[in-house]
């Protein structure tokens, strides 16, 4: 079974009842062991958004990551002084992971192109693994300037998901057990 909002909403609750009881246990990171029983599976939608800290300590909110950055105080005149961002909360979705890349653009004229440290917290409320089946696969921080990163929840990488990342010198992974092909080459 897959749980997967449309664009734009996010997954607020996501929860299971057994036959006869309407005692609720609640899944987590979309994962849960089947149980000996009937089930329902309940999962609550409401409008989704990101959370994020900039450079520190200006936040923003909005339903994309440019949203949420324009929010903070850096629209698309001012991403060039954007040196951090930090995931902070609310939820990020499969369509956040596929436009991370294009966000990260370094051609010395568009995107992030002096973003140095990135990170998703474990205070988000709801993360969607790395998409595993991209053609072509994901390199998030291909020819980005981004130097640390650091993904809290994760626990799987996608094929190439850091491959020809030039500038990242340190990576924190801490809930990721399994890894993708190529995940680090270059």
């Amino acid at each position: 079974v897959v749980v997967r909002p449309d664009d734009g909403k996010g997954i607020m609750e996501l929860y299971y009842t057994e036959k006869g009881s309407m005692e609720k246990h609640v899944i987590m990171n979309n994962e849960f062991s089947m149980p000996k029983a009937d089930i329902t599976i309940h999962a609550i939608f409401a409008a989704s958004t990101i959370k994020v800290k900039v450079n520190g300590d200006k936040e923003g909110e909005g339903e994309t990551l440019t949203k949420a950055l324009a929010a903070a105080g850096f629209g698309d005149d001012k991403e060039k002084e954007v040196k951090s961002i930090a995931i902070v909360g609310g939820s990020f979705h499969e369509k956040d992971w596929t436009s991370l890349p294009l966000a990260l653009y370094t051609d010395g004229s568009e995107g992030l192109a002096n973003l140095k440290e990135f990170s998703i917290e474990s205070t988000v409320s709801y993360l969607v693994q790395m998409p595993l089946a991209l053609d072509p696969p994901s390199q998030y921080f291909k020819e980005a300037a981004v130097e640390t990163a650091s993904i809290a929840q994760i626990t799987q990488t996608s094929d190439k998901a850091f491959s020809d990342a030039m500038a990242l010198k340190k990576i924190s992974l801490p809930d990721v057990t399994q890894m993708g092909k190529a995940t680090f080459a270059g």
